[in-house]
């Protein structure tokens, strides 16, 4: 893919999880390390990286 269209893609992505209201969760996510999102399905995988998007937004990561 070329590179602007994948900035564009990541744009469009913030942009629609900025939109979505959640209710705050008390889990912190360390910054520095991967993390691999396993569960049952509905179970708020989904919405615990929407949040961290929306942490990592905030703080201007």
């Amino acid at each position: 893919m070329e590179k602007n269209v994948i900035k564009s893609l990541i744009i469009e992505y913030q942009q629609f999880t900025e939109k979505i209201t959640l209710t705050e969760r008390d889990i912190h996510l360390s910054d520095q390390l991967n993390y691999v999102f396993v569960g049952l399905r509905r179970a708020g995988k989904s919405y615990l990286m929407y949040q961290q998007i929306q942490h990592l937004l905030k703080e201007e990561i």
